[in-house]
């Protein structure tokens, strides 16, 4: 993109260490930023600069994308001429018959720009269990291209991807889902892969509906309930009946009121849960 951005923050700046770093142990806004460090920040414009500055149809790649990348690909170190005739050391990345270039720019410490005969691109996710640690796509002529991990403080480049409208539809990442740039818990999706399930017909059907096998096409489904929490942030409202300080609702020892489970929930609101939900996490219309 052409500037040095830290992990998470979508404005390039004149020094990249603990002192300007936007998100911090005691800023209150990081309580919100580790939930969304556990999971894929790609074409949040909140965290993600490529989105922010490029518009909605880009983003940062994700790390099952730079994987594919760096396994199917051929990687050759080579050097192009940039807009100022000068010749700038880098990976050429082929891939059937396609070629970009990726330059190798180093990362900023401070003010200093460091390790100028290497790459250091942000991927799209931090590390798991690990507070204010991201993922990069590392690469020098002397150890070849990997992905690997860097503070957030660091200024690193970012290499947008652009995407279709349908990207978002069937994501790659199944972590915690954001609303409104918030990522909640206990949310989230887990990908099905394609099998068979056995149909059995009511005792009403007709011959025509007998015992048999249908074959189901791969699908993502939620991995917890939904909690009362979510559900609100999502339609605005909480029509659960186990809510408030009576003796039969009131939550136990340890529970939390938030993450208890969404219930009296009609089939109709169902229907409109999910769509509000893919307009707000999904970004369709």
């Amino acid at each position: 993109m052409g500037f040095y951005y830290a992990f998470g923050e979508v404005e390039p700046k004149e020094s990249y260490d603990e002192e300007s770093q936007k998100f911090k142990d005691s800023d209150a806004q990081i309580t919100d930023y580790y939930k969304v460090g556990t999971s894929d920040i790609a074409g949040n414009a909140s965290y993600d600069a490529a989105a922010k500055n490029w518009g909605k149809n880009w983003r940062m790649p994700t790390p099952e994308e730079v994987e594919e990348l760096l396994k199917k690909c051929t990687w050759k170190f080579s050097s192009q001429k940039n807009s100022k005739g000068e010749s700038v050391g880098g990976y050429a990345v082929t891939c059937n018959a396609k070629t970009i270039f990726m330059p190798a720019g180093g990362y900023v410490e401070g003010k200093d720009t460091l390790s100028k005969d290497g790459g250091t691109y942000w991927v799209s996710q931090t590390a798991q269990n690990s507070a204010q640690v991201g993922k990069i796509l590392d690469f020098a002529e002397s150890y070849g291209a990997d992905l690997s991990f860097y503070d957030w403080k660091y200024g690193a480049l970012i290499r947008p991807v652009q995407t279709n409208e349908n990207y978002k539809m069937t994501p790659k990442n199944y972590g915690k889902l954001i609303v409104d740039g918030v990522m909640y818990q206990n949310t989230g999706l887990v990908k099905v892969v394609e099998t068979t399930a056995f149909v059995k017909p009511n005792s009403e059907a007709s011959d025509i509906f007998k015992y048999h096998n249908t074959k189901l096409k791969p699908y993502a489904i939620g991995k917890y309930e939904v909690t009362q929490e979510f559900y609100t942030a999502v339609m605005g409202t909480n029509p659960s009946y186990f809510v408030g300080e009576e003796a039969a609702k009131k939550v136990a020892d340890g529970e939390s009121q938030n993450l208890r489970p969404v219930e009296s929930v009609k089939w109709f609101n169902a229907i409109v849960f999910c769509n509000e939900l893919t307009k707000k996490n999904f970004g369709c219309r």
